[in-house]
This record gives C-alpha cells, sequence and structure tokens, in this order.
C-alpha cells in the first residue's frame, strides 16, 4: 500500500474514531446528567404530572405561619409500584418544590408504623379497607388544626363511550390536591345552603359529581328548611333550589327576598315543565326583581346536529359572549330536559339581567298550557344582579337539572363542572378566583415495572452506547485498507 494510502486511510480512520467516541460520550453524560440532576419533561397526555399556574398561586399563598402535611397512608414496597401510586408521589413532589418549603410530603406504611394514625389525629372508616391509599392533609397554625381525607378513588373516574365501553380515564389528581390544601390552608369556606321542603332534588343522589367540585374547590354543603327555620343563616354565600316541584309559601318568600335585599345570591335551577299542575307564582316574584320570567315550556332542538343521541331531550346549546362567561364564551354545553326563560324588555333602574346559555335558533318552545310552539333562540340560562340599599345582590336561573347531574356525558362533564364552578364563583363574588379542572387521558398503552425498568436504563446508558461504538469500529476495520 502506498504511503500516501496508508496516511489518508489513518486521518479518515481516527476521525472516524474521535467522532463515535465524541458521540457516545455526549450519550453518556447527558443520561448521568438527568439521573443526577432529577430533570424530568411531562409529555404525559393532560400533563398530568404538572400543576397549572393557579395551583401554583394557591401552594405559595399558604401562610408562613402553617405548618401543612401531606401524609401518604400505604404500602411503600408494593402499592408504589403501581403506575397510579408512581403518578401520585411524582405530583406531590411538584407541589412540594413549588412551595418554597411551606409543604412537605411523608409516607407511612400503616401497618409498619401503627401509631401513625394516633400521630396525625386520624381515625380510619370501614370505607379505608375499600381503598388501598389514603392521604392525610394536615395544617397545623397554633392550637389549631385543620385535615381533610382524600382516598385513591377520588383521584381518577373512568370515562366511557355510548356502549359502555371504557375509553380513558378522567384524572382529578391536581383538582383533588389542590382543593385539600386550599380547605386546609384557609380560614374561610364559603358556605351553599340547598333549600328543602319543596319536593327538590337531593344533591347527594344525582348530583354526586357536582358536590364532588364544590368540595374540591373549597365550598361546604349544608340543607335549609324555610318553613321551620326564621331567616336564612348568615353565613349563607349561595341558596341553592334545586329542581323543586312545588312552589314557595308566602312566608318563605318573604324570607328569601329579605336574604336578596341584603345582598344574598340565589341560584334556582328548574327542570322542563312536563307537569301542568306545577306553578311558580311566589318563585316568579322574587325573579320579578331581577326582571327575569320563568316559561312553563319545553325545550327541544330541532337541529340534528345538535342533538346528543336520542330522545330529542339532551341536546347542545353555547355559552354566550358577555362578561360573566369570560374564558368561556362561545363554548358548547350539554343540557338535558329543559325549560327556558324570557328576560324583560324594559330596563329598571338597578337591575341587570343577560342570557347566560342560548340554543340555536332552531329550538322549539312548546308552552305546556297551551300547546303552541314557536322556533327561536331560547336562554337557557341567565343571571342578573340587584342593586337596592347600596348592597347588590346576585341571582342564576337554570332550566335544567340534568345540566349539572350525573348523567352529562363524560365528552361534555368536564366543561360543564368548570364552567357551573365559575358561574358559582361568581355567585359568591371569588370570581377573580380560576379553577382547578379535571384531566382526561387515554388508556394507558403499557406498565413499567422494576424489573424492566431496571433494564431499559441499562440499555439506555451502556448497551446502546456500546452497540454504536462496535459498530463504528466495525465499519473502520472493514475500510482500513481503503
Amino acid at each position: 500500500m502506498a504511503m500516501g494510502n496508508i496516511k489518508r486511510t489513518l486521518k479518515y480512520g481516527t476521525n472516524a474514531v474521535i467522532l463515535i467516541v465524541t458521540v457516545v460520550a455526549i450519550a453518556i453524560l447527558l443520561n448521568i446528567a438527568v439521573v443526577m440532576f432529577d430533570y424530568k419533561i411531562d409529555m404525559t397526555p393532560g400533563q398530568i404530572f404538572s400543576i397549572t399556574s393557579v395551583t401554583k398561586s394557591i401552594v405559595n399563598s399558604i401562610p408562613g405561619t402553617q405548618k401543612v402535611e401531606i401524609y401518604g397512608l400505604f404500602d411503600n414496597t408494593k402499592q408504589k409500584k403501581n403506575l397510579d401510586y408512581n403518578s401520585w408521589v411524582e405530583l406531590l413532589n411538584v407541589y412540594k418544590s413549588e412551595s418554597n418549603g411551606k409543604l412537605n410530603v411523608i409516607y407511612k406504611d400503616p401497618v409498619e408504623f401503627p401509631k401513625v394514625y394516633a400521630d396525625i389525629g386520624y381515625v380510619p372508616e370501614t370505607q379505608d379497607a375499600k381503598n388501598p391509599a389514603v392521604f392525610v392533609f394536615r395544617s397545623v397554625d397554633g392550637a389549631k388544626v385543620k385535615s381533610k381525607v382524600i382516598y385513591a378513588n377520588d383521584l381518577y373516574v373512568s370515562l366511557q363511550n355510548e356502549k359502555q365501553e371504557t375509553v380513558g380515564r378522567q384524572i382529578n389528581s391536581e383538582q383533588v390536591f389542590t382543593g385539600a390544601i386550599k380547605y386546609i390552608s384557609t380560614n374561610l369556606t364559603p358556605k351553599i345552603y340547598f333549600l328543602q321542603g319543596h319536593k327538590e332534588s337531593l344533591p347527594q343522589n344525582n348530583f354526586t359529581k357536582l358536590m364532588f367540585s364544590l368540595e374540591n374547590n373549597n365550598y361546604s354543603a349544608g340543607s335549609l328548611n324555610l318553613q321551620t327555620q326564621d331567616i336564612v343563616p348568615k353565613d349563607c354565600k349561595i341558596l341553592f333550589v334545586l329542581s323543586p316541584l312545588n312552589d314557595l309559601t308566602s312566608d318563605e318568600k318573604d324570607k328569601i327576598f329579605e336574604y336578596i335585599d341584603n345582598g344574598g345570591s340565589v341560584c334556582y335551577v328548574f327542570d322542563a315543565a312536563f307537569n301542568k299542575k306545577v306553578k311558580y307564582e311566589n318563585f316568579q316574584k322574587l325573579l320579578d326583581n331581577y326582571g327575569i320570567e320563568i316559561k312553563n315550556d319545553i325545550v327541544l332542538e330541532t337541529n340534528t346536529n345538535l342533538i346528543i343521541n336520542d330522545p330529542k331531550d339532551s341536546f347542545v346549546a353555547a355559552i354566550t359572549g358577555v362578561q360573566i362567561n369570560i374564558g368561556f364564551e362561545q363554548q358548547v354545553v350539554q343540557v338535558i330536559n329543559s325549560r327556558s326563560f324570557d328576560l324583560s324588555s324594559h330596563k329598571v333602574e338597578g337591575i341587570e339581567s343577560t342570557s347566560l346559555i342560548a340554543t340555536s335558533p332552531y329550538a322549539e318552545s312548546t308552552d305546556i298550557l297551551t300547546g303552541k310552539k314557536f322556533k327561536a333562540v331560547q336562554n337557557i340560562m341567565v343571571g342578573g344582579t340587584r342593586i337596592a340599599n347600596e348592597k347588590t345582590s346576585k341571582v342564576i336561573v337554570l332550566g335544567s337539572s340534568g345540566f349539572i347531574s350525573d348523567k352529562v356525558s363524560s365528552n361534555f362533564l368536564e366543561r360543564n363542572s368548570s364552567y357551573f364552578l365559575n358561574i358559582l364563583n361568581w355567585l359568591s363574588n371569588i370570581e377573580d378566583e380560576n379553577i382547578v379542572s379535571p384531566k382526561q387521558i387515554d388508556n394507558y398503552t403499557f406498565k413499567l415495572e422494576e424489573g424492566p425498568g431496571v433494564i431499559l436504563m441499562v440499555g439506555t446508558i451502556i448497551v446502546l452506547p456500546l452497540i454504536i461504538l462496535g459498530a463504528g469500529l466495525f465499519v473502520f476495520l472493514r475500510r482500513r485498507h481503503l
């Protein structure tokens, strides 16, 4: 071989070796750096290992005088290998790192540390046996201790299609964890009273998802019967009337009027007028104060593109573009078995009412008394404010209890819930506070246990670089005589 060819071979061969070694070294250093500095990128659908700016704000607003701890009570050696448990642990690590030392996370196996229950003042309930993990959120501020218990089953909901097939999951982890932190770290929890005595729907029956959302957004709920109580309690932030079948008495009407005259807020929820005998004369007298008329009708959508399944009692309506709806305007929601409302054409001083959810122009209203039908835009939800005696009262009137019930399909569940929470925040005068929404993801496509995880790590850090190096040497040896 000529001297020139030898020099050229050595030159190109040396360059190839240097390039291969450099690439392998960079790959190894990158892998080592990621492991050493624990740098992670959340590439999951829905960002289930990340927290929103709303959560960061709530975590950072924990008072400095409070000691906030989160206890994860489950088997550390077995159950943490589960993908769900790992996701909860990873997410709580993010909470801890964002809290700037205000929040501490502690994991204890109750079997190994049976005293943990007594140490944190938690008495296990019988349902704990059905929940393989329990999280206890606890804050201590001087002599004041406040706690909240979260079960594993609260952290996700399986989503199903029309054929009752599981198509994914709604991840509630951030919403639930943030709601718990908000609850234990604040001194104020707005209270909603559900009116009773008129055959109203019970919120714990067909409205469990609504109650779950209320609790996770720092609302507490109670019941109120104005036939036996003299006044609306002073701690009532919102008076909630859920699908009554009977009208108010005159005495109850006067008590509610006194409440709104002092700046109270009321949410009325009705349903389609299926029963001709049900009349809401005293409810109407209260709504006259806001220029809102209850219509005795049934609303059906005739545009087939907006009808959900069959029959035509479930359809899509749009959130209107008004100030109350900022952030939700022009989005669509599911409405079930609805009536509609008219807004007074004349303006009354101190009163401002507006449509919040409206149908398409093809929706049909059928008067239950006369049978008269007409097609036009129907107001499904309206809101109003009233200023009197230098006090502002607010009202929301919704024509469909199905809108907030467990009947809402998985495709609309998050949007309906988030929007209605936004409305309740407006009624509570905390409309500037954002909402943490659930995250929807598809089914997991694989599950990586500890053994395969180690194999994958060794393969990417050691085996793969060696294969690349070997391939480079093989090419070099085959081409060294060229």
